[in-house]
């Protein structure tokens, strides 16, 4: 399982790079060559045929005689790519024997990353970045290790250090800087931050996960015109994802078109499976008709809320404003009131729910 998951690694971070060798390049080279059988171990690489690859490397390193640290790495990096750590870390040891090539750190910390070996990878490569601030990818491989021991800060350090390096790359490799430092910020409810990478990596390869956290992001940034364009957007909404469709609702909600959060509030209550979703939009839409004085197609959607939703804060808030708009069972209203308090309310709903009880009289509160 390591080794499957290895692989993948691998090819995620833009793994499938070489290390430049010293030769003479010109078209057609002598057919046994050093420079020949280094583009022959390139092309299967490319074609990732690694087992043809190391065979071609080991090629080019016998016809090599000086600065040949590079294809040494180059084969080490051919038999990592076969899921052979141990054969690739005894190569890239042999070559960190020289204190001339300290590149070959990198490679350290790509062959222990990819186990998943953390802590060690971060330490060849900090010894690596020490003497190349400079190279994104290897800050990108840091930044996920820092990221996969928990250390959310030090990752999007690495991260946003790398992102702003490709400022107009266009590449695969900046929509993974991006799509990382995005979604670590995200994670991180740093929304603001979160926007313009994740708007990046979408503009270079739409995905669905990166839409929609951008417009969650937008949202939570109370940015209800951009936060709707992102989640309810006919030619680009998110197919069959309620919970965008419930902060689509709340968008329209905010932005004063009532018709149509009804009809997204409505849209989960009816179409999701989802009981906690349908519970929040229940309680959305009840607050908007409250709201509205409409206090009937209140009482309507409260009764479509689940028997799970029914034991929560909200709903005995909601049950006992309802009975005190219509002047109902003065006791029902304040148990219900009161278990709310109990159960534990929002604060705005808090505030709203200690101003219905005190307009009770001292007798009915007291019984």
């Amino acid at each position: 399982m390591k080794a499957k998951l290895a692989l993948v690694l691998l090819m995620t971070f833009t793994a499938c790079f070489l290390l430049g060798a010293t030769t003479n390049h010109n078209n057609n080279p002598d057919p046994d060559s050093l420079e020949h059988y280094w583009n022959l171990g390139v092309s299967s690489f490319d074609q990732k045929d690694f087992d043809q690859a190391e065979r071609y490397f080991h090629n080019a390193y016998n016809f090599c005689q000086t600065d040949c640290d590079s294809i040494k790495e180059n084969i080490g990096l051919a038999i990592l790519y076969q899921r052979e750590q141990a054969g690739a870390l005894k190569i890239f040891k042999e070559v960190a024997r020289n204190p001339n090539y300290p590149e070959v750190y990198r490679s350290l910390g790509l062959a222990h990353m990819v186990y998943e070996e953390w802590a060690l990878a971060i330490l060849y490569f900090n010894q690596y970045l020490a003497g190349f601030p400079e190279d994104e990818l290897s800050l990108l491989r840091r930044g996920h290790c820092y990221e996969n021991l928990n250390y959310p800060q030090k990752a999007i350090n690495d991260f946003n250090a790398a992102f702003v390096r490709l400022d107009k790359d266009s590449s695969s490799f900046r929509f993974e800087v991006a799509s990382r430092l995005g979604s670590i910020l995200f994670q991180e409810k740093r929304f603001k931050e979160a926007i313009t990478p994740l708007k990046v990596a979408n503009s270079i390869k739409p995905d669905v996960s990166l839409h929609k956290k951008i417009g969650v992001s937008y949202f939570q940034t109370e940015k209800y015109d951009s936060a709707a364009f992102y989640l309810i957007e006919p030619d680009i909404a998110l197919p069959r994802d309620y919970e965008a469709t419930l902060l689509g609702a709340w968008c329209q909600f905010y932005l004063d078109s009532i018709t149509n959060a009804i009809y997204g509030f409505e849209s989960v209550i009816y179409g999701c499976k989802d009981k906690d979703l349908i519970d929040k939009a229940c309680f959305a839409l009840v607050d908007l008709y409250l709201g509205n004085h409409l206090i009937e197609p209140a009482k309507e959607a409260l009764t479509k809320v689940s028997r799970s939703g029914k034991t929560r804060p909200a709903y005995h808030f909601y049950f006992g404003k309802i009975l005190f708009l219509q002047r109902g069972d003065k006791t029902e209203v304040r148990d219900n009131l009161l278990l709310a308090m109990e159960k534990g309310l929002e604060e705005d709903k808090l505030k709203e729910c200690i101003k219905l009880l005190s307009e009770l009289d001292p007798e009915t509160l007291s019984k």
